[in-house]
């Protein structure tokens, strides 16, 4: 489930998982969901996190480890 323009998608219009949207914040879905269970990116890639026991993925849009204010970029479900 992509975002607005995320790899020249246009942006899902479903509902997410857990009440998300694509407007939040990091800060504002680790609020929702808890600390990540994995991360990843370390400035190379866009920084990801997993959240297995929820079956759920996050991309941000960018690619800072320590920004909190990153908007999600998509949305696995795993």
């Amino acid at each position: 489930m992509n975002s607005e323009g995320a790899d020249r998608f246009r942006q899902y219009q479903g509902d997410l998982p857990f009440g998300l949207s694509f407007q939040l914040t990091r800060k504002e879905v680790e609020s929702i969901l808890g600390p990540p269970e994995e991360s990843g990116g370390d400035g190379v890639i866009d920084f990801w996190t997993s959240y297995r026991s929820k079956r759920i993925g996050v991309t941000y849009d960018g690619k800072r480890t320590d920004d909190l204010n990153l908007r999600i970029r998509n949305i696995s479900i795993q």
